[in-house]
């Protein structure tokens, strides 16, 4: 991950930087995706309120991180 957003920030080219921009935000999607399905894997129906709102925030992080991706 810290590769790919070196690479965010690169000089080369217009094209290759919003592609590496487009590969850095699909990165991220999938770990948040991993961890999501980690954490609500091992977590039972013990949730506090707090720990579901934190969750909901990474979902909303997630979809909104998916939207640029997908427009690459």
């Amino acid at each position: 991950m810290d590769k790919a957003h070196e690479r965010v920030h690169s000089k080369e080219g217009a094209i290759a930087r919003l592609h590496e921009i487009s590969k850095f935000y699909e990165l991220a999607v999938m770990q948040l995706e991993g961890c999501l399905k980690f954490v609500l894997e091992e977590a039972d129906s013990s949730l506090e309120s707090s720990d579901e709102e934190a969750l909901g925030d990474l979902a909303e992080i997630k979809d909104r991180l998916e939207g640029p991706a997908q427009r690459n």
